[in-house]
């Protein structure tokens, strides 16, 4: 899964909007977690499985991969030199996380829906089409 130049602009779009319109980065730094080991942040362990989320990942073995790989579009989405949690500590901290923040993050991402126009009356069944 490599980055072409073009992908690397998508991304870092997508990435600004979603900060500046969702405000996702103060959402995800109010997600609480009961954890032990602290070692590594727990919002960029939740930024991690959002940005999962968003490019489809199917397990978190191919998170993994994507982490592994020198060239990886998910490489490009955090700072060089930032610690990213292996698999191990992804599946412990889904387990530790408080539901109720997530579900206070996702209300508040579709309650900004219809603020931004993303359900327009040009859909299929409230669905977005593009061709």
């Amino acid at each position: 899964m490599e980055v072409d130049g073009n992908e690397n602009t998508i991304l870092k779009g997508f990435m600004k909007y979603i900060h500046e319109v969702y405000k996702i980065g103060e959402m995800i730094r109010q997600i609480r977690g009961d954890r032990k080991r602290r070692s590594i942040k727990l919002h960029t362990a939740v930024y991690m499985l959002l940005m999962a989320f968003a490019f489809r990942a199917s397990s978190l073995n191919e998170i993994k991969l994507w982490t592994e790989e020198s060239n990886s579009r998910f490489k490009h989405l955090f700072k060089k030199g930032m610690r990213l949690p292996k698999v191990d500590a992804l599946r412990d901290i889904v387990k530790m996380i408080h539901t109720e923040d997530v579900e206070k993050m996702f209300d508040s991402v579709v309650d900004k829906l219809p603020e931004n126009k993303v359900l327009r009356e040009n859909t299929i069944h409230g669905l977005r089409v593009a061709a």
